[in-house]
């Protein structure tokens, strides 16, 4: 070792040679050239560390150190087996230098207590195996290998792992299985590249069964439910059937570990019950468990006194415990599509048996249930806006309903309620009345006293006539299709209410009830897309200029004539015509208009002032591209493709409309298609109306 030429190895020697990667017998000054070296004695020094060096001292047997010693590198675990059996450390010691050059280190047949420092000085390590040292710590320095590919702790007794793995974000693979683990550090949801996590045989993890069954994604998605909770209070695990198609079945005890939690969101899954536990989240503000199987609401969610929020859509609820209402500060209920019958509201729901029970109560969502009558009681929600207890089997309203005076949304769909109460007349704040689909025979005059009344929907009812009233309103909307009216007050279709006939022309779909709460009763999302609408949206994007659309044909010259016509059930091909809203006069105006926009489309794409010759020539190569088969003919989604080359979205009814014109026979145009002449007229009659 000495290169001085005595026999003595002096500090500066020692220094040089321990502060070097030696590589044996490439370094001619390294300790690992002695291959004969049995014993080696260095007590009374003041080494900090030993050189990898010595994992080539093959014939070492024992290394003498002082008692106490002030050797770090390596690991006491290690040093304390090199006195008498030094083997031991050597092979450690060439598995450090291998690592060096390999950046593999793998590491088994050991026993050490945590991950040592000389692991950790390795940086520029990918790939790092540990398994079977019954290791118990995992050092938060782990974050220093910023390189890790690969880490393998699997078969220790690790009972849990640094947050500082979150770091390593070029982890692929994290394999902990068989150890004693209770959590997995949440912050691993944020790392993209962590595509295999293995945990099996951790007995006491508290990650449900169901998740643990599917994959890293799924177990990832689950962290990021318990990452949220920790960092934000908001708990988000609705998303693992998305993920993983992945279920949970019960409440994970990793929740009542979690501290505050304001926010719970457990939709579709497949829970049975809320948990006695559930009570101590008493700061939940807001607990969201639509498309479950709850069949029940447990007294012990009472607890939760900061409750404000409450969402059980979809389950198999057939009661409200009675001092939901009075215990809790809800302002929001949704309990649609459930079991719950006309007991849901207590009769003995009051504000003296309950001091000021639903008081805070703003939006209650009772639609699609078996609810046959609507409580007296129903006046202690004296703050409600948003009423909504469609699908039910209601036949009267209370008129205690009309001191729920905030009413600004009362949706009352698919009922067998026949008669609107005049005492709702004083609900003046109304926004949105619906009664769709029931047997009302006689809509109030006063309905034209709700001045902010915006969307009022009375489709599929027993109505004969709309009153006059109803001009007065600045509706939005207006649904009055599927009653036997027999006839329309004049005032309804003059120039005061051009609005109403409007609405009468496009919305001629069954108006849907909501799927969204809408607290503050406005339309925030409209109701009927009526396609008429997107039609006429797509031909003014074609052509800005051209605005008048071919409506004019169809009983009259055009909207604006057919509203002074008052008498509905005239024959309606009659010159003079009259308005009539049925489902055939509305295919004919849906038709008309989808011909419109093709016709806006082919000139667009043809270019305006074309002979029929060039009209037949530019169809002709349409026909080319489109006819994929060469079978020289084009079907209905054939033609449709070609239409939609033109920037044109026509439905398939007007398409075999469209097709049947081109003067074919109309039961082989429909199944065999069209050859290429009959596309040639087409598209030549399509151009010629629009130009």
């Amino acid at each position: 070792v000495s290169n001085d030429g005595d026999d003595t190895v002096d500090l500066d020697e020692w220094i040089r040679m321990v502060q070097n990667v030696y590589k044996g017998s490439v370094d001619l000054q390294g300790i690992g050239d002695l291959k004969a070296l049995q014993v080696l004695n260095i007590s009374r020094n003041q080494l900090l560390r030993l050189p990898y060096g010595l994992g080539f001292c093959t014939s070492l047997r024992s290394l003498v150190l002082d008692d106490p010693h002030t050797v770090l590198i390596p690991c006491e675990d290690i040093l304390k087996t090199a006195k008498e059996d030094a083997s031991i450390l050597v092979r450690y010691m060439r598995l450090l230098h291998d690592a060096s050059l390999s950046h593999s280190l793998h590491l088994h047949g050991f026993i050490m207590s945590y991950v040592p420092n000389e692991v950790i000085e390795l940086t520029n390590l990918t790939e790092l195996s540990m398994s079977g040292l019954s290791m118990k710590v995992v050092v938060s320095e782990i974050s220093k290998i910023t390189g890790l590919k690969s880490l393998d702790f699997s078969y220790n007794r690790i009972a849990s792992l640094p947050t500082t793995l979150g770091l390593l974000t070029k982890l692929e693979t994290l394999d902990v299985q068989s150890n004693r683990l209770m959590h997995l550090p949440p912050v691993l949801c944020n790392n993209h590249s962590l595509t295999v996590i293995n945990v099996v045989g951790n007995k006491d993890l508290m990650i449900p069964k169901e998740v643990l069954n599917t994959n890293t994604a799924t177990i990832k998605a689950f962290l990021r439910g318990v990452h949220e909770g920790l960092n934000t209070t908001i708990v988000n695990w609705s998303l693992l059937k998305e993920v993983g198609n992945c279920r949970l079945r019960v409440f994970p005890a990793r929740l009542f570990t979690m501290g505050a939690v304001t926010e719970l969101n457990l939709d579709d899954n497949q829970i049975h019950r809320i948990p006695a536990e559930t009570g101590n989240l008493t700061s939940l503000v807001k607990l969201s468990m639509r498309h479950n199987l709850i069949d029940a609401i447990p007294d012990q969610l009472m607890l939760c006194r900061q409750l404000q929020k409450l969402f059980l859509d979809y389950n198999r609820l057939k009661a409200i415990p009675e001092h939901t209402f009075a215990k809790l500060p809800l302002c929001l209920v949704s309990l649609s599509y459930n079991q719950l019958d006309s007991s849901c509201i207590s009769e003995k729901l009051s504000a003296k048996a309950h001091g000021q029970a639903g008081r805070h109560v703003t939006a209650l969502i009772l639609e699609n249930n078996h609810i046959g009558k609507i409580s007296s009681t129903i006046d202690v929600f004296r703050r409600l806006k948003t009423f909504n207890f469609s699908c039910n089997q209601v036949r009267t309203l209370p008129l205690e309903l009309a001191d729920c005076f905030s009413l600004t949304d009362l949706q009352f769909d698919c009922n067998q309620v026949f008669q609107i109460p005049d005492e709702m007349k004083a609900l003046t704040n109304l926004v949105r009345l619906k009664f769709n689909d029931n047997v009302v025979t006689h809509l109030p005059h006063w309905v034209g006293n709700l001045s902010k009344l915006l969307h009022l929907a009375i489709g599929k009812n027993k109505l004969q006539y709309i009153p006059d009233s109803v001009t007065k309103l600045s509706l939005k909307v207006f649904t009055i299709d599927g009653n036997p009216l027999q006839s329309l007050e004049t005032g309804l279709l003059m120039d005061g209410s051009q609005a109403v006939v409007d609405y009468l022309t496009y919305n001629h779909s069954y108006d849907q009830p909501d799927q969204d709460v809408i607290l503050d009763g406005l339309e925030q999302r409209r109701q009927i897309n009526a396609k008429l609408n997107e039609y006429a949206y797509a031909a003014a994007n074609i052509d800005r200029n051209r605005l008048e659309a071919e409506y004019r044909k169809v009983g009259g010259r055009n909207i604006k004539e057919l509203s002074y016509n008052k008498i509905v059930g005239q024959d309606r091909t009659d010159s003079e015509g009259a308005v009539i809203v049925d489902d055939e006069m509305l295919q004919d105006v849906l038709r008309i208009a989808e011909r419109d926009l093709a016709a806006s489309a082919l000139s667009a794409f043809f270019g305006l002032g074309l002979t029929g010759d060039k009209v037949r020539w530019k169809a002709e190569e349409v026909f080319m591209e489109v006819d994929e088969d060469a079978s020289g003919y084009i079907d209905i989604e054939e033609l449709r493709q070609a239409f939609l080359q033109m920037n044109a979205d026509v439905s398939t009814e007007a398409l075999k409309w469209i097709m049947l014109s081109g003067g074919e026979d109309p039961e082989s145009a429909a199944k065999v298609g069209i050859p290429l002449r009959a596309f040639q007229d087409i598209c030549y009659n399509v151009y010629s109306s629009r130009n």
